[in-house]
């Protein structure tokens, strides 16, 4: 099996029926993602069909992003730098910690505290070591604050730096010979 890296986002609402003139609203829960999507309706009368499409920006009062190598190997010590972000809201104090599974271990602690501002980024670096053992790593990013609380979770591969290899030659020994 290998870890699934990127994870689209991807939602499906509807059909509704609307009269002539009618408006609707549709609310949502958007799992965990930074950055922008594309917001598309697509309307069908009998015969007849149209469509609109705009990009539409993911934010919320705080969210996270973490970052790691696409594949570790057995016994790698390395750097998960965590993003938090403040949205159009200040969330204040955040405490982010870090959870993992059996093939990652936080070497000095898996909590921090950072305050973070309106609009405003901060950096927390938590150094990780891998384990001698070979699968898919998880990780899940929490932060909270006073009033507000965000998740980032990743999967990637562990593997052996040096996977073994067979080399084989055929030879045919023929009598009195070495």
């Amino acid at each position: 099996n290998k870890a699934n890296r990127f994870k689209p986002v991807v939602k499906f609402y509807g059909p509704y029926k609307l009269s002539k003139g009618e408006k609707r609203q549709i609310n949502f829960n958007m799992p965990m993602y930074v950055g922008a999507v594309r917001t598309m309706v697509i309307a069908a009368n009998e015969a007849s069909y149209g469509f609109a499409e705009q990009s539409s920006k993911v934010k919320a009062p705080l969210m996270l992003l973490g970052t790691l190598p696409r594949v570790l190997s057995t016994d790698e010590e390395v750097s998960l730098p965590v993003s938090v972000f403040g949205g159009d809201i200040a969330p204040g104090t955040t405490e982010i910690t870090v959870q993992t599974n059996g093939l990652l271990k936080l070497a000095a602690g898996n909590k921090q505290t950072v305050k973070v501002g309106k609009d405003d980024e901060k950096f927390v670096n938590f150094n990780v070591n891998v384990a001698h053992q070979v699968g898919i790593a998880k990780v899940k990013i929490l932060a909270k604050s006073a009033k507000y609380t965000a998740s980032y979770e990743m999967e990637l591969d562990v593997r052996h730096p040096n996977p073994y290899s067979t080399k084989v030659t055929e030879w045919v020994v023929t009598p009195n010979q070495t």
